[in-house]
């Protein structure tokens, strides 16, 4: 998701700045063209696009340093895709640079206030700009007095800078009561609020267009399936996008040979980093929507490659069920103790196997 902007506010560079924000467009740009667009100012290491908004589409681009941004923007007011755009720093960096400054701007309140209309016995708000400091409880107790709170979900942005969310009311009422609050100062932050349509609990959960896992954890589970690749992904791009989750021990490509679809495994160090690379699942990788979800450990005991034990103490190849580790054409001993006596009657032949010969 994405947070919601306006347009430039001015002020001062945020130290150390290397992402901006670009508005508006009509149509949905490619990330190749925004790239081209600033290809004087220096290298650009990232794009995120928004969804459709009221006034159109915006853009976040990162630059590869924070001098790339000063050239960046001196392209305020210059044709791109038919409108004249605007550029500003990244909000959430200005914010932790001058929070004062930014909670006083004028027009505050109005920038901050709903832009869309309340749908019809809506219950339902989106928050946007909250603090990477703020937390759920802050948002409870910010809009308690205004009605009971059915749900509460906040997440954190792309940008990792600061948190976005729903706030879900029993009573429609609250919900106007609650809008009256937008620009109110939380953590020192300004918060924005739109009207959003009211789902389930758990769409909520899961994030828009995210993809719910379908396997329950193993236990000490430190590894993570990602599908929905595109097919010209490499190491590099599942590193980067899964980096922030945990020290990384070790990333497996491959490719359906049933569909030719790409998938990866990727492993962790900590068992705590395969929490926050399941909840990546539904971003995008190279313009394509993966999928994560648990997976079994790979072992690296070398025994277990050589006849070692398996799930449950069984012999075999690990992660293999009982009984299928065994070496094909090799016939298993017999069991101990005396031979039995065979069945009494003629030989039964068996599928064609055993019993006399048959004349030809």
């Amino acid at each position: 998701d994405w947070r919601r902007n306006d347009g430039p506010r001015g002020g001062s560079k945020p130290e150390g700045c290397r992402t901006i924000w670009v508005g508006w467009t009509d149509r949905r740009p490619e990330e190749d063209d925004i790239s081209e667009f600033f290809k004087d100012c220096g290298a650009v290491t990232e794009v995120r696009i928004s969804d459709h908004h009221v006034r159109g589409y915006f853009a976040h681009v990162q630059f590869e340093d924070t001098h790339c941004v000063d050239e960046a923007m001196k392209k305020q007011g210059e044709m791109f895709m038919e409108r004249r755009i605007q550029v500003d720093y990244a909000y959430m960096d200005k914010v932790a640079t001058n929070p004062k400054m930014e909670a006083n701007a004028p027009g505050r309140i109005l920038r901050c206030k709903p832009k869309s209309v309340k749908p019809p016995n809506g219950h339902t708000l989106w928050l946007g700009d909250l603090s990477i400091d703020a937390t759920e409880q802050d948002v409870i107790d910010l809009f308690e007095p205004c009605g009971r709170i059915e749900m509460i979900c906040l997440k954190v942005n792309q940008l990792r800078n600061g948190h976005f969310g729903h706030v879900k009311f029993f009573d429609t009422e609250a919900v106007d009561k609650a809008v009256d609050l937008a620009g109110s100062t939380l953590k020192g932050v300004p918060i924005r609020m739109d009207y959003a349509e009211d789902k389930p609990l758990e769409a909520y959960r899961s994030g828009k267009d995210k993809v719910i896992t379908q396997t329950q954890r193993p236990a000490d589970c430190q590894t993570v399936w990602i599908g929905g690749l595109p097919d010209e992904v490499t190491e590099d791009m599942v590193r980067n996008t899964f980096d922030r989750c945990g020290e990384i021990r070790e990333v497996r490509l491959d490719q359906s040979k049933r569909s030719g679809a790409r998938f990866c495994h990727v492993e962790f160090v900590g068992l705590d980093a395969v929490e926050r690379a399941v909840k990546l699942s539904g971003e995008s990788v190279g313009g394509s929507k993966m999928r994560v979800d648990f997976a079994e450990n790979r072992r690296h005991d070398p025994l277990s490659i050589q006849g070692g034990r398996g799930p449950g103490g069984m012999p075999g190849m690990p992660g293999m069920p009982p009984g299928e580790g065994e070496s094909p054409g090799v016939p298993k001993p017999p069991p101990p103790g005396p031979p039995k006596p065979p069945p009494p009657g003629p030989p039964k032949a068996a599928m064609g196997f055993g019993g006399p010969p048959k004349p030809l």
